[in-house]
């Protein structure tokens, strides 16, 4: 759900460039027509009034990103190994509720992707943080730092464990003698499992301990194609399985939902996966002709591409293990036998893009938790050593930027001690924790919910001087604002329920 930086190629206007007033300047005639023109057809509501002047702050010639860039990248930003978790999700929610809960949430992630760029566009912030730090204090600022630390180290958890459910049916096919299932399943510290998890760390430390990404920019490329081809071979699966008649048929039982923990879960797992806000504000300065329509446009294509291949996955992977022994997985991967070929391929492929996944986290973790370190400095608070686009989702391009002064600053040797000590806490967290549907249901119950939910009806409300019967999209941000605090509470003591 949190794919690699999407953003990588967008460019952002510093914060210190003079607002340019409509009335004062007069911008270029074609900009300004059409402006007018898409204005005009998309009938601009009250907040869309934020937009016209904001499509003439910034100059045409510094917007390179088109509609279809702008979807690449939030899609992008928005898939990942949480993926291979929508069976799972589906199963726990049921084949009748899973969809319609899958779609809500995609709905109201939708509401709240238009508010984060209404909050940004007002109040000229060009990333997340800044618009949260302008809205809603410094000190709010600073505990979105606090989130951003977790958020990142929490990814890397997860992508540790999946490392260890990935390479160890490979090893298995490669090495049937040697290698049984219990050694794959175990978490014990000492054991297969574990010393596939570290081995991999130690493979990308190199790269981790170093300053730059630069090398890694079409990480997000690669990302989303692997990811779009697992979820063609689990599709394909499936459909032959069900043709076949190897799936069994639907019962009733497989259409509700498995209790309330079992919804619960699922919202955790499938809000997890529209997570993108972190990149919506940085793409909003890079759009060509940055009209409301065009936004719309951006953020309600990308919701129904996600939800589109959200449910292909998910509905498709529970109808073929359903019956299966043990049920759906945690990881759907885990479902398919370790001599399969094409899956095999698949485990490989994406064990690459994790590990990369895993480089483009430790970067963003350690600048957020530095950030954090001068935050607590008075003559520093409110200061960000992070550029405009700095967030832990997109990092190919910012943190290449803004790694290397901090780098220089603090010393090789003590960004190898950052990198080490993140790196070791993740592994040892990974090694006792047998499933990842435990990371994204903390994830989703936590981190998700007030970057996706919580934060921007917050700020938004704050926009308009909690007067939340202004408008009806003030009433709508209040009632996001509850609905994502009650959502927080009931799932996190469902995630800590989990463990008993």
């Amino acid at each position: 759900a949190l794919a690699m930086a999407a953003a990588s190629s967008t460019t952002s206007p510093s914060l210190d460039k003079p607002l340019l007033d409509a009335a004062e300047t007069e911008p270029e005639p074609p900009a300004e027509e059409l402006v007018a023109a898409e204005d005009a057809e998309s009938g601009m509501s009250r907040d869309s009034s934020f937009l016209q002047a904001y499509s003439l702050s910034v100059s045409a010639s510094d917007r390179q990103g088109g509609i279809k860039s702008s979807i690449y990248a939030l899609v992008s930003t928005m898939m990942g190994g949480g993926v291979l978790s929508l069976p799972y999700g589906m199963h726990q929610a049921g084949l009748l509720a899973g969809p319609v809960l899958l779609v809500a949430l995609g709905l109201v992630n939708r509401f709240s992707l238009w508010l984060v760029i209404t909050n940004g566009v007002s109040v000229r912030a060009s990333s997340y943080e800044d618009m949260v730090g302008k809205l809603l204090g410094r000190r709010m600022a600073v505990f979105l730092t606090i989130i951003l630390v977790l958020l990142t180290w929490f990814v890397i958890v997860a992508y540790s464990i999946l490392i260890g459910d990935l390479v160890g049916p490979v090893l298995r096919c490669a090495f049937p003698t040697l290698v049984d299932g219990a050694a794959l399943r175990s978490t014990a510290f000492i054991s297969l499992r574990s010393a596939t998890i570290a081995g991999a760390h130690v493979l990308i430390f190199p790269i981790t301990r170093q300053a730059s990404l630069k090398s890694l920019r079409a990480s997000s490329a690669i990302s989303l194609a692997t990811t779009l081809t697992l979820a063609a071979i689990i599709t394909a699966k499936a459909i032959q399985s069900m043709v076949s008649g190897e799936a069994g048929p639907v019962e009733h039982d497989d259409l509700m939902p498995m209790g309330i923990q079992g919804g619960l879960m699922s919202s955790s797992v499938f809000s997890i996966s529209f997570l993108c806000h972190f990149n919506v504000l940085p793409i909003t300065e890079d759009l060509q002709r940055p009209t409301a329509q065009r936004f719309r446009k951006v953020v309600d294509r990308t919701v129904l591409v996600a939800c589109a291949l959200y449910l292909c996955v998910g509905i498709f992977g529970c109808l073929e293990f359903d019956n299966a022994p043990g049920g759906v997985k945690g990881n759907v991967l885990n479902n398919y036998p370790a001599n399969d070929g094409a899956v095999s391929v698949g485990r490989l492929a994406l064990t690459l893009t994790v590990s990369i996944g895993i480089t483009l986290m430790v970067h963003p973790c350690r600048a957020s938790g530095r950030h954090l370190a001068q935050c607590l400095k008075p003559r520093t608070l409110g200061a960000s050593p992070m550029s405009s686009q700095a967030g832990p989702a997109e990092v190919s391009r910012q943190l290449s930027a803004s790694s290397q002064p901090a780098g220089a600053c603090w010393g090789p040797c003590r960004t190898t001690i950052e990198a080490l000590l993140i790196q070791s806490t993740a592994i040892v967290t990974a090694i006792f924790i047998p499933e990842i549907t435990f990371v994204w249901s903390v994830m989703g119950s936590t981190v998700c919910m007030l970057v996706a939910f919580i934060l921007p009806a917050a700020c938004y409300l704050s926009l308009h001087k909690w007067q939340v019967l202004r408008t009806r999209r003030c009433f709508g941000a209040l009632a996001l604002l509850i609905l994502g605090i009650l959502l927080s509470i009931v799932c996190s003591v469902q995630s800590v329920m989990q463990l008993f």
